[in-house]
């Protein structure tokens, strides 16, 4: 599962991408997340028939990115995530377990945020609030909030 969705963009023509990234969007691939595996970020290409390719651009995202404006930060609910966090609560202290384990273990933070590459690639990407800070700080990218 990506780290980020990306909600739209593209590469520009200036992007250096690995060999099987560039065939996948050849080929009508889309771009749809961002991922982060152990200490590097890498872009998932959906290439329409259900597979996916992972790849980063040259130089690495981290040392690539020259801006990133935050759009929006919200609160959300995971009801999925809330049902299993209630089910350990349950199992842990019993029914004020299931209700605190339901209602706090449901929320999470979201933000939606502009980044934009130094070789001209924009995108609007989202994700937790957590994994956002940790992008800005693998990066040492500044952000500025507002409208991207």
């Amino acid at each position: 599962m990506p780290t980020f969705k990306i909600l739209d963009g593209t590469f520009s023509n200036k992007a250096k991408l690995p060999d099987d990234v560039q065939a996948a969007l050849k080929k009508g691939g889309k771009v749809v997340g961002l991922q982060r595996l152990s200490e590097r970020h890498s872009f998932v290409v959906d290439d329409g028939r259900g597979w996916t390719t992972r790849g980063d651009t040259t130089p690495p995202l981290v040392e690539n990115i020259a801006e990133v404006t935050e759009v929006t930060e919200e609160t959300t609910v995971d009801v999925l995530r809330g049902a299993g966090w209630g089910l350990l609560g349950k199992m842990i202290a019993g029914r004020l377990g299931l209700v605190a384990g339901m209602f706090l273990g449901a929320r999470g933070n979201a933000t939606t945020f502009a980044l934009r590459l130094k070789d001209g690639s924009e995108f609007l990407c989202r994700g937790s609030s957590r994994d956002y800070a940790r992008l800005l700080a693998d990066s040492g990218a500044w952000t500025t909030k507002g409208k991207a």
